[in-house]
């Protein structure tokens, strides 16, 4: 599947009215507002060195903080599995098993997980906001032209295996339930990020 499928089935419906566009937007945005704040944000606003002020590591800080995002995230995602099942028989969506509906659920929240990372690791490395939600929001833009607009090019439909949106949406949890190789590229890939953003935060100086 080179994009999500947008037709009347239940599936076309969900991908198109939640899981295509809205939901991960509004995923990815609250992720990267999240990880923005969980170092770069508080540091420039000054509040961040009082806590270092304390016996408590910068690893600490910074690893307890990725955990906040991620419950964070997780909570998110329980709200929207629960809405679904909510509305699931009055908008005749009963033929996507609950399994499947979760699996959607999974990935998205995965892919605010990655998102949510790189936000962080731009914070530790540059510990500037403005940094962090430019260099977000461009990688966003770019792996989503990456994964709906460079596959209906030849030339450059490789382009597609690189985005994390095409990890969260390429296999079609709905209708082919979890995707494992595409989930841990996108957990594998948030790990990575956080460690990323750790251990620089470890290693350069906090703005005052």
């Amino acid at each position: 599947m080179e994009a999500l499928q947008f037709d009347s089935s239940a599936a076309g419906y969900l991908n198109g009215s939640v899981f295509g566009v809205l939901g991960p937007a509004l995923l990815v945005v609250c992720a990267i507002a999240m990880g923005g704040r969980a170092i770069a944000v508080d540091e420039e606003a000054g509040t961040l060195d009082l806590l270092l002020a304390h016996p408590v590591s910068r690893a600490r800080v910074a690893l307890h903080r990725c955990a906040a995002l991620l419950v964070s995230l997780v909570v998110v995602g329980l709200g929207i599995l629960l809405a679904l099942l909510a509305v699931r028989e009055p908008s005749q969506l009963t033929e996507i098993p609950v399994g499947r509906l979760a699996a959607g659920v999974v990935q998205l929240v995965l892919l605010g997980a990655f998102f949510g990372a790189l936000a962080l690791a731009l914070g530790g490395l540059t510990g500037r906001k403005a940094a962090v939600y430019a260099g977000s929001g461009a990688v966003a833009v770019l792996a989503y032209v990456a994964h709906v607009v460079a596959p209906q090019v030849d030339s450059l439909r490789w382009t597609r295996w690189l985005s994390p949106f095409h990890w969260y949406a390429g296999g079609d949890p709905l209708r082919h339930g979890l995707q494992l190789g595409d989930c841990l590229l996108l957990a594998g890939g948030a790990a990575v990020l956080a460690l990323l953003g750790t251990w620089a935060f470890t290693r350069r100086d906090v703005a005052v």
